[in-house]
């Protein structure tokens, strides 16, 4: 029952289902927020793959991915 399971580990899961599924584009909100450290890096290592594999990547993070981007501050304004 998933409803047993920690935030993180519910996360985890929420993650798998969306990334198993082939996609030439992936749009996710937040998806680091609630991984650990080693969840964390393996997800980054998944989108260096997918992006060198031709997909686009399109998310919203508070946390830096570390793969290269072009960050979009959305809502802010220059001054």
């Amino acid at each position: 029952l998933t409803a047993n399971l920690s935030f993180g580990q519910q996360k985890k899961l929420a993650l798998i289902r969306v990334l198993a599924k082939p996609s030439d584009l992936i749009v996710l909100d937040e998806p680091f927020v609630g991984l650990d450290q080693v969840a964390t890096e393996l997800l980054n290592g998944f989108f260096k793959t997918k992006l060198s594999e031709g997909a686009g990547l399109v998310l919203t993070s508070h946390i830096q991915p570390s793969v290269a981007c072009q960050v979009l501050e959305l809502g802010r304004t220059n001054v």
